[in-house]
């Protein structure tokens, strides 16, 4: 039986820390440090987490001016309650693309939100009220959407004049083309617009 020598046992058992002065790393630190590595490509960082649990999406403006507009603008014949889509073009479209300038309030309170200009189905509809630009065109559809990004909302149509913003506020036109109001719903298909009977004048029947 070989004798343990007591020095020659000390001299093995070196600390990590003076090995790791002499350019080497111990077996198990390397494994420890490659665990490490791999349980921090499997879970992300807090901070990652955290951006990814915060992230919210953009509500979908102009899905939902799409749908109003195309719920809103037919025939009389399609939609009695609707904006006539022949008196529409006439006046509100060039080179077959009708011109939108759409409000949408959150709530009573807010002040119209403000989104890209989205073209799609015909329509340019233009949500930016900090910049309004004239169409070019003799008429403009004026599209007023009030509720909740998560729907439903409320809205109303009309065809006002291209510079209508430089009218006394809260005054508006005779629409000659009608008007029309209705409800906004999301559901999984997406958007979807629906026009009710227009709302009675005081001391109707």
């Amino acid at each position: 039986m070989r004798s343990q020598n007591p020095s020659s046992r000390h001299d093995d058992d070196r600390s990590p820390v003076h090995s790791s002065f002499r350019g080497f790393v111990p077996v198990s630190l390397r494994l420890s440090g490659m665990l490490l590595l791999v349980a921090a490509a499997c879970h992300p960082s807090v901070s990652a987490q955290r951006s990814g649990s915060s992230y919210v999406r953009e509500p979908d403006y102009c899905g939902m001016a799409l749908s109003a507009l195309r719920a809103t603008i037919a025939s009389n014949q399609i939609q009695p309650y609707g904006l006539e889509d022949v008196c529409v073009r006439r006046l509100a479209s060039t080179e077959g693309t009708i011109f939108v300038d759409a409000r949408v309030w959150e709530s009573e309170r807010s002040s119209p939100v403000t989104a890209p200009t989205c073209v799609g189905g015909g329509f340019r509809v233009r949500f930016d009220s900090a910049h309004f630009e004239k169409a070019p065109t003799d008429g403009v559809v004026l599209l007023m959407m009030k509720g909740p990004t998560t729907g439903p909302l409320e809205f109303s149509a009309v065809v006002e004049r291209p510079d209508w913003p430089s009218k006394r506020p809260g005054v508006f036109g005779l629409s000659p083309c009608g008007s029309a109001f209705g409800t906004i719903r999301h559901s999984p298909a997406g958007w979807t617009a629906t026009v009710v009977d227009p709302p009675r004048q005081a001391g109707e029947l």
